[in-house]
């Protein structure tokens, strides 16, 4: 009987545990969990910016199918470059938890390394609304600036 009780408490405590890591707020003085909650913000707000500007290309561009088509394609496999790309750069084995290996820094590591991934790809996207100048022969689907 002590043993269940032992178990049913371990449990109970785990569970308020995994709640309170849910509602813990960036604080970049802060401890480490504080810490990986900014880092995962920071990426919320990165990856919210990316999905604007692909949202209003596919909005500008909707005259030109085939584009979009290629742009869709090459936009998931950007999302799998990015991923395989975080997971070499703090590899984990399938049965590692990431903070096991890399400490309790890997959440906020992980997510800033993204972050900054994902910056990347919202500036290369941002192209195809900013426009290439005109006269350059390799703009491809990219349309001319406007003045």
């Amino acid at each position: 009987m002590k043993t269940v009780l032992l178990l049913v408490l371990t449990a109970l405590s785990q569970n308020a545990f995994a709640g309170d890591k849910e509602n813990i707020q960036c604080n970049p003085d802060g401890n480490q969990l504080q810490l990986n909650s900014c880092a995962s913000e920071d990426f919320a707000k990165a990856d919210k910016a990316l999905n604007g500007v692909y949202q209003q290309i596919l909005s500008e561009y909707k005259d030109n199918p085939l584009f979009l088509e290629k742009l869709k394609a090459a936009q998931r496999l950007w999302v799998r470059l990015r991923d395989a790309e975080v997971e070499a750069r703090f590899p984990i084995g399938k049965s590692e938890r990431g903070t096991d290996v890399w400490g309790s820094s890997y959440p906020m590591s992980v997510d800033a390394y993204r972050a900054g991934l994902t910056r990347q790809r919202t500036r290369q996207l941002h192209l195809w609304l900013d426009g290439l100048p005109e006269g350059d022969l390799s703009a491809g689907s990219v349309r001319r600036k406007q003045d």
